[in-house]
């Protein structure tokens, strides 16, 4: 953070308020999240929203998954992760919408699987999570040309909806709470 925004020598010097909010972009400061921990730490609360942002393996790669409550309902968000961390089951409990990588295939290798979760085990989290939705993204390579596969391995372990998400989808996230629109 310090080499991209550091107001003296920062890439992004001019951005420099947003250590302390100052910059006007957000109307609060942010947190730091250590990654080391496996409980959440609140980034935001305000404007009816509260954010939980929680470190989730990436290999050795520190990556971020976020939880995004509101009176409307639940949002999870999981960057790139192995599914190693059985503290994000805890952490993506009874989301409304799980949003979950797809980023290798079943048949991967071992190094990308240290990296990513397999569809298999992206099936496991949304069940065992029990996420009333399911939207995968980040496809690559080999994960989008065998999508649909993919997308039947991980229905034998996760019976909710599934969705391929794609620039501009929307996806209620009230869909499964009656008609409040």
């Amino acid at each position: 953070m310090d080499a991209l925004f550091n107001s003296d020598k920062g890439a992004y010097a001019y951005l420099n308020g947003i250590y302390d909010g100052s910059h006007g972009l957000f109307p609060v400061s942010l947190n730091d999240v250590d990654i080391h921990e496996t409980q959440a730490t609140k980034v935001y609360d305000a404007d009816g929203l509260t954010i939980y942002a929680k470190s989730i393996p990436h290999g050795d790669v520190p990556c971020l998954s976020y939880r995004i409550e509101s009176a409307k309902g639940t949002i999870v968000i999981s960057a790139d992760q192995n599914g190693s961390d059985e503290s994000f089951i805890e952490f993506a409990k009874d989301a409304d919408i799980l949003v979950m990588p797809s980023a290798i295939d079943e048949g991967a290798d071992s190094g990308s699987a240290f990296l990513h979760a397999k569809p298999s085990t992206v099936g496991q989290i949304a069940a065992k999570t029990h996420a009333k939705m399911l939207v995968l993204n980040h496809f690559m390579g080999k994960s989008l040309s065998m999508k649909d596969e993919s997308i039947e391995i991980i229905k034998q372990y996760y019976h909710g909806p599934v969705y391929a998400g794609r620039d501009l989808a929307s996806y209620p996230v009230n869909a499964n709470k009656g008609s409040d629109k």
